[in-house]
């Protein structure tokens, strides 16, 4: 259970402020997020959206607790990096704790999707 969703939104900043450069189209990159977590009964308590080297890095504080699979579906419709994504599919799919917390993180170091098979081997050898 979590109440915090990460996202890892790499879009080149260019582009992010042409077409969220000012305060209106600000609000409205922000409303859409709200909408999102409405439709799943939820409100944030915060957003924070900050700069990273390849885009932009949205935490979402949420009113209440969500489960892992809602944790993951609203990080990939909130904008959620396609590789996260991958990765978040990775953990979902073979639901295990190991994966879940090797992978929630807002990229303080990469992961190749080649290293993603060899832990789940790993997790699946340790299982039998």
């Amino acid at each position: 259970m979590t109440k915090i969703l990460k996202v890892d939104i790499d879009l080149k900043k260019y582009i992010f402020f042409y077409y969220f450069g000012t305060k209106q189209k600000m609000k409205l990159f922000f409303m859409t997020k709200e909408a999102i977590l409405n439709l799943y009964g939820l409100k944030s308590k915060r957003m924070i959206l900050e700069e990273s080297n390849k885009g932009f890095h949205l935490t979402v504080e949420l009113d209440k607790d969500v489960d892992n699979d809602t944790m993951i579906e609203l990080q990939f419709l909130l904008g959620d990096d396609v590789n996260r994504v991958f990765y978040n599919f990775m953990r979902k799919q073979y639901n295990d704790d190991e994966i879940t917390t090797y992978f929630n993180i807002l990229f303080t170091q990469k992961y190749k999707q080649k290293d993603i098979m060899k832990l789940r081997k790993k997790i699946e050898r340790r299982k039998k």
